[in-house]
C-alpha cells in the first residue's frame, strides 16, 4: 500500500530487519566475549557476498536473519544467568519458535528439538532459569497463538496444510537414515558448502587456513567462554543432526533451509578469531584474513550493486520490468494498428478491447514473482481492465 504495490519497498524492509539483525549479532558477540568479536561478526555479516544476497532477498526465509539471533540472544540470557526475567526470556523464546516456523518451517522446525536440548543444558547447569509450571503452560500457549492461523486456514481449505505434511513425513519419507539414500559425506559436504561460502565465496584455496585458524581459536576460547561455546554448539549442532537425517524435498535439501543458521554460525567463527586477536601473532592472522576477505567480497558487492539492468547474468526488477513493459507496449501497437485500419474491434474509450494472453515460462521455479508484475503494472496502466491481459498458462 505505502509503496503503490512496487515489490521494491518490502524488500527494503526485509533488508532493514537484517541490517538490525547484523547489531544484534555485534551485541551478542560482545557480551559472549569482547567488542573485537562483536566487530568481527558484525563485519562479515555486512560485507559478506552471500550473506548479503540472502538478507535482500525479497522471500519467506529473510525474516529469520532477526528471529535467530533474537531466540539466540534469550537463550543466552538465561544461560549467562544475570537476568532476573526468567519468564519473560522462555516467553520470547516461545514466541520466537512459533514466528520462525512461519518463515520457513524446514529450518526453524528443528528450532523445537533445539530447545528441549537447551532445556536438558539449563537443568543440568543452571536450574534457576528452568521455567516454572505456569510459565512454562503460558509459554505453550504462547507458542499455539503463533500457530493459530495456520491452523485456521488449514481447516479452512479441507486440511491442506495437514494433508501435506502427513505426505512429507509419511509418503516421501523426508525422514531416513542417512546411510540410505543420502549418505553422510554428501551432507557434510552440504553444510560444509553453505558455512563456507558465508564467509568466502566461492571456491578459495586459501580460505582453509583461516578455517582453520577460527578453529584453532573456537577450541582455545571453549576453555575461558564455555557457555558461550555450549550455547552455540547446541543452537548449531541440533539442528545439523536433524538436517543428517531429513531427505528434503524429494531428496533435495537447499542452501536457504539453513537461513536461521547463517549469523549464529558467523557468531562461532568470528569467537575463534576474536580469542587469537588476544595475541600478536593472531592479530596478523585476523589483519590478514580481513584483508582477503573484503578484497575478495568486496569486489562482489561492488559489482553487484554496480551491475545496473543489463549485466549478462544479473536479474533484478529493472530489467524484469524492461521486459514486463516491452510485452505491454506490443500489445498496445497492435492497438495503434487497429485504430489507424479504423477496425470496429476497437474500443471507444482510451484503451484497446484487444485481448492478448500472456505466459511466463522461468525453469524450474514458478513464476509467481512474474504473474505479480504483469498484473501490477496492467493494473497502473488501465486498472482493472488490465489492458485485455488474460493470464492463463498454456499446456
Amino acid at each position: 500500500l505505502v509503496g503503490g504495490g512496487s515489490p521494491v519497498y518490502p524488500a527494503v524492509f526485509l533488508a532493514f530487519l537484517t541490517t538490525i539483525a547484523i547489531g544484534v549479532i555485534y551485541y551478542l558477540g560482545w557480551q559472549m566475549q569482547s567488542r573485537v568479536t562483536g566487530l568481527i561478526a558484525a563485519t562479515i555479516a555486512g560485507f559478506s557476498y552471500y550473506m548479503v544476497l540472502a538478507g535482500r532477498w525479497l522471500a519467506n526465509p529473510t525474516p529469520l536473519f532477526i528471529t535467530s539471533v533474537l531466540l539466540l540472544l534469550s537463550m543466552w540470557k538465561l544461560v549467562e544467568g544475570k537476568t532476573k526475567n526468567i519468564k519473560l526470556l522462555w516467553f520470547m523464546i516461545a514466541l520466537l519458535v512459533g514466528i520462525s516456523l512461519h518463515f520457513e518451517a524446514a529450518s526453524a522446525v528443528f528450532y523445537i528439538p533445539m530447545i528441549i536440548v537447551f532445556w536438558i543444558y539449563l537443568y543440568i547447569t543452571n536450574k534457576k532459569a528452568i521455567p516454572t509450571k505456569f510459565t512454562f503452560i503460558i509459554s505453550i500457549l504462547l507458542f499455539g497463538l503463533t500457530l493459530f492461523p495456520q491452523i485456521a486456514f488449514n481447516f479452512k481449505h479441507e486440511n491442506i496444510l495437514y494433508n501435506n505434511f502427513q505426505k512429507v513425513l509419511v509418503e516421501e519419507k523426508s525422514f531416513q537414515s542417512p546411510f540410505t539414500s543420502y549418505n553422510l559425506i554428501k551432507k557434510r559436504d552440504f553444510f560444509w558448502d553453505v558455512f563456507s561460502s558465508k564467509i568466502f565465496p566461492g571456491i578459495v584455496k586459501y580460505a582453509n587456513l583461516y578455517y582453520l585458524a577460527g578453529l584453532v581459536g573456537i577450541v582455545l576460547a571453549a576453555r575461558k567462554i564455555p557457555k558461550a561455546i555450549s550455547l552455540l554448539i547446541i543452537f548449531i549442532g541440533v539442528p545439523i543432526t536433524g538436517y543428517i537425517f531429513f531427505q528434503g524435498n524429494y531428496g533435495n535439501i537447499y542452501d536457504y533451509y539453513m537461513t536461521g543458521y547463517y549469523l549464529p554460525i558467523i557468531l562461532l567463527f568470528s569467537i575463534g578469531l576474536g580469542f587469537l586477536w588476544n595475541k600478536f601473532l593472531g592479530k596478523i592472522i585476523v589483519v590478514a584474513f580481513f584483508v582477503a576477505f573484503l578484497n575478495l567480497s568486496g569486489t562482489l558487492d561492488r559489482n553487484l550493486i554496480n551491475a545496473g539492468f543489463d549485466g549478462p547474468t544479473h536479474i533484478t526488477l529493472g530489467n524484469q520490468l524492461q521486459s514486463v513493459n516491452w510485452v505491454f507496449e506490443d500489445a498496445r501497437q497492435l492497438c495503434d494498428q487497429e485504430e489507424i485500419l479504423r477496425l470496429p474491434s476497437v474500443a471507444q474509450d482510451d484503451e484497446c478491447s484487444r485481448q492478448f494472453n500472456v505466459d511466463v515460462y522461468v525453469p524450474p521455479v514458478i513464476p509467481h514473482a512474474y504473474d505479480y508484475l504483469f498484473l501490477w503494472q496492467a493494473t497502473k496502466r488501465c486498472g482493472d481492465n488490465l489492458c485485455g491481459m488474460i493470464k492463463e498458462p498454456q499446456k
